[in-house]
């Protein structure tokens, strides 16, 4: 796995070993930052059960401010800070390494708000919470012009009150796209 394009084009980020996590495809994430398109030198970004990091890497790396990681796995966590490390992005990003529902309670505590929010749960999440529900669990995180962007099963229906910008399937996983109902 690598960095795709920007600053850091062509940097190869760690994978942690075992079946931990499932990591998105290149082919995806080519497509999931086309759809974003260019992303602004302000934007904060919020990585959640954030794996390799890949994603939040490369906001970074197309410009974003500064990136948020969520990721409770202790192992995962350490790949993921490595990751950051070898890419030399330690000033712009944060690790924590907590429950993503302590995470974003106490994220939304500080009153700190992003512009991306990426969410790739493992798949076996959905048996637990809906698309709808991990969407609603960081809506008051999303800054006004803000987006989700969030993998799942195409088996995983969506009910929701947001506004969805798109939906698009890749086999088995979908890419859906929302951003707060103003």
């Amino acid at each position: 796995m690598q960095v795709q394009t920007g600053e850091l084009r062509g940097m190869r980020l760690k994978v942690p070993k075992g079946n931990t996590v499932r990591p998105t495809s290149g082919r995806i994430k080519k497509s999931i930052f086309d759809t974003i398109g260019i992303i602004d030198e302000n934007s904060i970004v919020l990585d959640i059960f954030s794996g390799s990091g890949s994603l939040g890497i490369e906001a970074l790396s197309r410009g974003a401010k500064s990136a948020t990681f969520i990721e409770q796995n202790r192992s995962v966590a350490k790949t993921l800070k490595e990751n950051i490390a070898n890419c030399g992005l330690e000033k712009k990003a944060k690790v924590l390494e907590l429950d993503y529902k302590k995470a974003l309670d106490l994220l939304s505590r500080k009153n700190v708000n992003f512009d991306l929010i990426f969410i790739d749960p493992p798949y076996k999440l959905y048996e637990e919470e809906s698309v709808e529900n991990l969407v609603a669990l960081g809506l008051n995180l999303l800054n006004e012009n803000g987006m989700f962007i969030i993998e799942h099963n195409k088996k995983d229906e969506i009910i929701h009150n947001l506004f969805e910008v798109k939906t698009k399937k890749y086999g088995e996983t979908m890419i859906s796209y929302f951003w707060r109902d103003i």
